[in-house]
């Protein structure tokens, strides 16, 4: 959601009977999605709906923010069982590979998926750390 900013400075100076300087500053500041209730007040006097209008219109923004937010979460959570469940596969795949090649005779052929299905283990196992 995006931010407005409304900010006002004021300073005053003036000086004592001493020659000293002494000063005041006033700093006011206003973040929200909304604007400042001054310039809220402003629109109001333009058409008494448009305060109204500009809530509602950051009531559905909000809401729609967080229907977008939860779709992310949702998906990067299916991604994550998603690339478990093809990682359980190639596993699988991999030592059925292995079996069926070391069946038939081909022991180089075995050795070479067995390796296989371990780095593919490791790499997984590391990528998962370093998240």
């Amino acid at each position: 959601m995006s931010k407005q900013r409304v900010s006002a400075k004021n300073t005053q100076l003036s000086q004592d009977n001493n020659g000293n300087i002494i000063g005041s500053q006033q700093y006011l500041e206003y973040n929200g999605p909304l604007p400042h209730p001054s310039i809220l007040k402003g629109f109001g006097e333009i058409d008494s709906s448009f305060p109204n209008r500009i809530i509602t219109m950051a009531e559905n923004h909000a809401k729609t923010e967080d229907e977008v937010q939860k779709k992310i979460v949702q998906t990067n959570a299916r991604s994550i069982l998603l690339g478990q469940i093809f990682s359980f596969i190639f596993g699988l795949a991999g030592i059925g590979a292995c079996i069926f090649l070391a069946l038939k005779g081909n022991i180089a052929s075995s050795v070479a998926s067995v390796v296989a299905v371990i780095v593919q283990s490791v790499v997984a196992a590391i990528s998962n750390k370093n998240k």
